[in-house]
């Protein structure tokens, strides 16, 4: 699926953790020569307070390597947090890591993520948070004036209520692998074009997302129809799968 998502740090050190410059902490990085199948790190939130509370063994060359570049992108690119620096390294040279990097602030700036965030209100519920990106991407579309509200084809479950786009950052750490529920039956092409229902989705997407977190997220997708439904067949609807990749391609 974050503005400066950097900011959201929190605010508590521990001896042995180093500052970005933006100021938000990194966990100290083992040497290789010290690695051993003792040495954890959090799959979860990374900051150092962190450390261990859902651990994972760093005993190969290869994943230290990745928390080192790590560490080293994330002072690089000042707006993007450590664990996004991981996100982008996986399966990737740190070359390529760069590349896709550059993409994305270009892609958070084309898009005024950081506005998308900063005026985040406080959402009583999951559909709040989607009426408020339908209108964010809205932005995006000139002249566009939706006779009926977008319906909300994606929604992901156990995202809690009553919580700032900020607040989720920091207190949904603790939530791994929510289920992402997609229903493609939903989708009228009478109401909005594709574009505009794949940019509300990767904005809404954006917003439910802890940038600070290396949590998966399971898709599951339900096409069946039903009345007033938009029903439209797999082959009129296949190409906001293309529009919806290239916004997440910057989703790591």
């Amino acid at each position: 699926m974050t503005g400066d998502a950097s900011k959201f740090s929190s605010s508590k050190k521990k001896s042995g953790a180093t500052s970005s410059k933006d100021g938000s902490a990194v966990p100290p990085l083992p040497t290789l020569e010290s690695l051993s199948d003792t040495v954890v790190v959090t799959s979860g939130n990374c900051e150092p307070e962190n450390i261990g509370s859902t651990s994972i063994n760093l005993y190969d060359e290869k994943t230290a390597k990745i928390h080192a570049d790590a560490k080293i992108l994330h002072e690089e690119f000042p707006g993007i947090t450590y664990e996004e620096s991981i996100r982008f390294l996986t399966n990737r040279t740190m070359k390529s890591a760069r590349k896709q990097l550059e993409a994305y602030l270009e892609w958070k700036e084309a898009y005024r993520v950081e506005q998308l965030l900063s005026e985040s209100p406080t959402f009583q519920d999951d559909s709040e948070i989607w009426e408020y990106a339908v209108s964010h991407s809205l932005t995006f579309f000139p002249g566009v004036k939706l006779e009926k509200k977008l319906p909300r084809y994606a929604r992901m479950v156990n995202t809690k209520p009553k919580q700032t786009a900020e607040d989720r950052k920091e207190k949904d750490s603790e939530v791994q692998k929510r289920m992402l529920y997609m229903m493609p039956g939903l989708i009228d092409i009478k109401i909005a074009s594709l574009d505009l229902y794949a940019l509300a989705f990767a904005m809404y997407f954006y917003l439910v997302l802890d940038r600070q977190n290396l949590e998966y997220v399971n898709i599951l997708g339900d096409n069946r129809s039903s009345d007033g439904w938009g029903n439209h067949s797999a082959a009129s609807l296949f190409p906001i799968s293309k529009i919806v990749l290239k916004h997440l391609d910057h989703f790591p």
